[in-house]
């Protein structure tokens, strides 16, 4: 056991609360750090992980004398310092964070503020939620039962809901102080100790990725939940600034350019598309039996549609018209040749 000692672990919550942002502090082992720091986290490794009892997220301490047991267990030999981008639309059980971030320690307030009216009269209104339990935490010492009782039915019963509340702090009985973080790319690694939290060094990561990279899936089933439910498959990323998308079979594209309430590229699904466009802004995709070059002026930031000799076919927002929706396939144009007019 190495625990860290109650004056220092003081001495570090006074300096990370008055600095810019919120620290927290999460065990890893030696062979994560190298992707850590390439790519930050990723849902795509974290989700997969069967101790997920609140559901997918980076799970956290912010306090170590708690949070972090030992040096050799369970969670790796590496203690690394994080900071968290934000902690808006957190629903906060520790009464002097919530303090900070709303001016009000009262779980319904911060309810209040996260949804809007209409989601919260669903919220409230719902034979799937027990509010007093969540929000009533007067005789809970485990405020990690009342965020258990929220995550579980949002995630089961409300889930367009689920999506709208970034994260959780609370207190468990086993767990110690956490600080659930649900968007993957809402935090990134700034320091590493290598003895249980005594000292710590700096942590380089990549800030294309750590800093500045989306939790496609977070993201978009926050603001588009109707695209995101009805989709069969997405990445859990952007490459060279696009995500493919599939839906019944077909192909679109995600642009990080372009917000996601307003959801895929193109009006029209194609029957085949690669992963991404490649760095000069193309993309060769299959409609039908033709194949058609997508392309992206980089200066108008239009998409504009090619056959794939290179022949100007329209602006990506007209290819509807161009195609026969019972054949998802170009339609055929005649020409009448007996027209004198011209």
């Amino acid at each position: 056991m190495n625990l860290i000692s109650e004056a220092y672990n003081k001495a570090l919550l006074k300096e990370d609360f008055e600095s810019d942002g919120f620290y927290v502090y999460h065990g890893t082992r030696r062979e994560f750090l190298d992707s850590l720091g390439e790519a930050g986290f990723e849902r795509i490794f974290t989700a997969a992980n069967g101790g997920n009892m609140y559901g997918p997220g980076v799970y956290s301490t912010y306090r170590l004398a708690r949070g972090y047991q030992n040096t050799n267990g369970t969670y790796g030999s590496y203690l690394l310092k994080m900071k968290v981008k934000s902690l808006r639309n957190f629903v906060i059980y520790d009464k002097d964070i919530a303090t900070k971030v709303y001016k009000n320690p009262s779980i319904d307030f911060q309810l209040r503020k996260i949804f809007t009216p209409e989601q919260y009269r669903e919220l409230i209104s719902s034979r799937y939620i027990d509010y007093d339990k969540i929000c009533n935490t007067r005789n809970d010492t485990y405020t990690s039962t009342c965020a258990l009782s929220l995550i579980q039915s949002l995630m089961n019963y409300h889930p367009n809901l689920y999506y709208y509340i970034n994260g959780y702090i609370f207190f468990g009985h086993n767990d110690g102080y956490v600080c659930l973080i649900e968007d993957f790319k809402n935090v990134y690694p700034v320091g590493i100790s290598k003895d249980g939290g005594n000292t710590f060094e700096p942590f380089n990561a990549d800030e294309k990725y750590s800093k500045n990279d989306v939790d496609i899936k977070w993201q978009l089933g926050k603001r588009n939940y109707a695209l995101y439910k009805s989709l069969d498959d997405m990445p859990y990323h952007y490459t060279n600034n696009f995500a493919r998308i599939v839906k019944d079979g077909k192909c679109n594209f995600l642009y990080r350019g372009k917000p996601f309430e307003e959801g895929p590229i193109s009006p029209v699904w194609f029957n085949e598309a690669p992963e991404t466009f490649n760095n000069k802004g193309n993309c060769l995709v299959l409609l039908g039996g033709d194949k058609l070059i997508l392309h992206l002026d980089s200066k108008t930031k239009q998409f504009y549609v090619y056959y794939e000799d290179g022949t100007y076919l329209c602006n990506l927002n007209d290819l509807a018209s161009f195609v026969d929706p019972s054949t998802n396939s170009l339609k055929t144009f005649t020409f009448d040749d007996t027209d004198d007019d011209f």
